[in-house]
């Protein structure tokens, strides 16, 4: 449970100190590329990437609060009242490469009481398949924890 909440909150300042980097780096003006250009021609080309490279970061900006942040945010509710979706099942597939290394990995999970198929990511060493487990996880990011093996 700590791990959710320390990468929920740390994908959120994450996110919200390249966001601060990059509105300093457009209220001062500066310049992604710090080398001085020697000639016209190599004024024009300056410009002309300066321009593709803040666009480039907005759009990194963008991607990074749409893919990181409002997720995360969408799950901080669920994570301080503790919230969490629940499953049990069979392990029906799963990472399992480097077997006793906890990484994170994905797994999927079928649903003993609604016979779906979950899919989310738990920090943990490999489960086999056929596995039947108990697990929780967040419902936007499909990030959890298994609380036991059967």
């Amino acid at each position: 449970m700590s791990y959710l909440v320390i990468r929920t909150i740390g994908l959120i300042l994450l996110t919200i100190i390249v966001t601060i980097m990059w509105i300093d780096h457009k209220k001062k003006r500066t310049l992604f590329i710090k080398i001085k250009p020697t000639t016209e021609n190599q004024k024009k080309k300056y410009k002309k990437w300066e321009k593709r490279l803040d666009v480039l970061s907005f759009t990194g900006v963008l991607i990074g609060w749409a893919v990181l942040a409002i997720p995360c945010c969408l799950d901080l509710p669920c994570l301080m009242t503790g919230d969490l979706r629940e499953v049990s099942g069979v392990v029906t597939a799963g990472a399992m490469a480097g077997e006793s290394k906890e990484i994170l990995r994905t797994i999927s999970v079928q649903d003993d009481n609604s016979r779906e198929k979950v899919s989310f990511k738990v920090y943990d060493t490999g489960i086999d398949l056929g596995e039947k487990i108990k697990a929780r996880y967040l419902p936007n990011t499909k990030v959890g924890y298994i609380i036991e093996w059967e």
